[in-house]
């Protein structure tokens, strides 16, 4: 068991890897590019003799971005560098829809600041944790894939999202991972998880790693990681003080208690064996 101290004062999605194309499938329909690239074509129908009808050309496919309608023709389109994201959609000639795919643009990660990625804890080691990313002010933002697993898990990780779009699982031989998107408007930078495979009494040997893609305004995309054991991110709970100088906290506990000033004494709480954070002040 843990030792605190106290002192005062439904289908399986998969990210795929980046190509050296730089460029990706997030999700069925969801095409990820990097901010830089020369061009890049975008296929209306993989065999199109077999879906269009007997009466129809290629080249009477006509494409729209956000449903506005584009000059190039065919069966394929050419992404250009100078073009940002969008939802860019391919017809026959009467104006049926085709297919559609979604553009985001991913800039360069290279340059992205420590304090830019997750801020993961925990209150106990118990598998949960909670974790927020950075707010980018006028840019909104909504979770498009969540992906968790063990670090050194060789097997490979299926992730799946509820119909609410909310809550996410992801799978493999040797961890389940269960997340969920926080539903108050406030709190929509934050979300939930829990390793349903962690044994909160045994020694952590394999790292947790998570990462958030987070689908922007103007068609960007975010992701945001962060790779930890539970014991270096716990930070207890505020401790309720039950009455002077008897505390209750997430775990059992050795405390110490000192006088800050007259009738006021002030209490926190952290892992004494690990360098993990230490909890919020309680006064009485």
């Amino acid at each position: 068991m843990k030792l605190f101290v106290f002192t005062m004062v439904c289908v399986f999605l998969q990210v795929s890897h980046q190509n050296p194309t730089g460029h990706w499938t997030l999700l069925p329909h969801i095409l990820v590019v990097e901010a830089q690239w020369d061009q890049m074509p975008l296929r209306c129908l993989e065999q199109p003799a077999e879906l269009l009808r007997k009466d129809a050309k290629i080249e009477d496919i006509f494409w729209r971005k956000d449903g506005n309608e584009e000059e190039q023709k065919g069966n394929t389109y050419m992404l250009e560098e100078s073009l940002v994201g969008g939802n860019f959609t391919c017809h026959s000639k009467d104006g049926s829809l085709l297919n559609h795919t979604v553009v985001l643009i991913q800039d360069n990660e290279t340059n992205r600041r420590k304090d830019e990625n997750l801020n993961c804890s925990a209150t106990n080691y118990n598998g949960e944790f909670l974790c927020s990313w950075p707010k980018l002010t006028g840019l909104g933002g909504k979770v498009a894939f969540i992906k968790a697993r063990r670090v050194s898990d060789n097997y490979e990780t299926q992730c799946s999202v509820d119909k609410s779009g909310r809550r996410w699982t992801c799978s493999s031989g040797q961890s389940n991972f269960i997340c969920s998107v926080d539903k108050k408007k406030k709190r929509k930078r934050k979300i939930s998880c829990r390793d349903e495979q962690h044994c909160p009494f045994t020694e952590e040997s394999q790292h947790i790693y998570i990462t958030v893609y987070v689908w922007r305004k103007y068609f960007y995309l975010d992701n945001y990681s962060k790779r930890f054991l539970l014991s270096e991110i716990v930070k207890p709970d505020k401790v309720e003080i039950i009455k002077t100088l008897t505390f209750n906290s997430s775990d059992v506990c050795q405390f110490r208690v000192t006088q800050r000033r007259t009738k006021v004494v002030c209490v926190r709480a952290k892992d004494a064996l690990c360098d993990s954070p230490w909890s919020k002040w309680s006064h009485i």
